[in-house]
């Protein structure tokens, strides 16, 4: 119901447009809640596993569950690259 509602005000005042938005705020706000840490790596090289990744290290140094999402992306030089948060 609460959902709907917000639909219809963001609706009557011409900002449905900020629907992404919204989403990505609320998303961020719930693993905060939950006590998730949203993880990106970036490597230059395909991993031939998602367990390649420091996850272990990442959960002892954050102080959390990491919600680990893994990338290749040839445009990288080299190495990896981890970010934190909703960067």
């Amino acid at each position: 119901m609460e959902a709907a509602n917000l639909v219809k005000l963001l609706a009557q005042n011409d900002r449905l447009a900020l629907l992404p938005e919204l989403a990505v705020l609320f998303e961020a706000l719930r693993t905060a809640h939950q006590g998730l840490r949203a993880v990106h790596v970036r490597s230059a090289y395909a991993s031939r596993r998602r367990a390649a990744c420091p996850d272990g290290r990442l959960v002892a140094r954050l102080g959390g569950s990491v919600d680990l999402t893994v990338e290749q992306d040839k445009t990288l030089i080299g190495g990896v690259e981890i970010r934190v948060g909703t960067w």
